[in-house]
């Protein structure tokens, strides 16, 4: 018999009688796969005499075989990928990756990365008080976050922090903070991307500088928004310049001057 008849034999040589008794599912090795000298050791092969694929292996993909018996046998190994090559080979050379060791390549996989198990949920403030964003999740080995907004990702700096921890906390809010955010998880499979939470930051009417109080100090920010948007933008780019429409009319104007006094010294909510 020729090497790969000698090989499969190996497989078969514990049988007897007629061939319908010789299908099954073997453990075979050593046994060439591809017909390349690459030799598996350790997966489980269907044998049968026939030439069609044995039900219930799932894709597959085969090696035929002549055997003294008279019949042609087949067998067959795990072929995801239909490559022409077991998926056992695809992952022991590195042409696949088996991030979770189970035996499957990941192309045929889906759903591969951590499993977020708590998403992040929106939050509405008013400045400058504090948000706080937190996310829950598992995964295989160790797991690294980092969080986003508007896709962008996000830096720790004075009033950011945790930007690649599972809380992002914001102290203080601007109004430019307002947005969607989300984070995204890896692990040792890949990342995943949590579901994004709206932060709403507000702010009461008159509260020109965005400290969270309507104070004599908003007074010449609110002049600027009265008499000069431009300049009113430049020197507060984080707040909103309709907060000096206190009657709530739509515009800024000199109507708004006397709402504006009405309401110093009051307390943001």
């Amino acid at each position: 018999m020729s090497r790969q008849t000698l090989i499969i034999a190996a497989v078969l040589v514990a049988l007897a009688g007629n061939a319908g008794a010789d299908r099954g599912l073997y453990s075979a090795g050593p046994l060439d796969m591809n017909g390349g000298g690459t030799y598996s050791t350790s997966a489980h092969y269907a044998v049968s005499h026939t030439s069609g694929q044995p039900g219930g292996v799932g894709p597959v993909a085969s090696a035929h075989y002549a055997l003294d018996d008279g019949f042609q046998y087949a067998a067959f190994y795990p072929d995801c990928n239909a490559n022409g090559v077991s998926d056992e080979i695809d992952i022991a050379s590195g042409t696949s990756q088996d991030c979770n060791g189970n035996g499957i390549p990941d192309e045929c996989e889906a759903g591969l990365g951590p499993t977020i198990t708590q998403q992040p949920l929106s939050e509405t403030v008013s400045v400058p008080r504090p948000a706080t964003f937190t996310v829950q999740a598992a995964g295989l080995g160790t797991l690294s976050y980092h969080w986003r907004k508007g896709g962008q990702p996000l830096t720790d700096d004075g009033r950011i922090s945790g930007a690649t921890t599972v809380t992002l906390r914001i102290d203080p809010t601007w109004m430019s903070d307002s947005g969607s955010y989300n984070v995204m998880v890896t692990d040792d499979c890949g990342p995943v991307t949590s579901t994004p939470a709206t932060l709403t930051v507000t702010a009461c009417p008159g509260d020109m500088n965005c400290d969270g109080r309507v104070t004599f100090a908003d007074i010449d920010p609110f002049v600027l928004a009265l008499t000069s948007w431009g300049v009113y933008l430049q020197h507060y780019p984080n707040c909103d310049i309709m907060l000096a429409d206190i009657n709530r009319d739509g515009y800024v104007t000199f109507a708004d001057i006397d709402p504006f006094v009405a309401v110093i010294g009051r307390t943001c909510p």
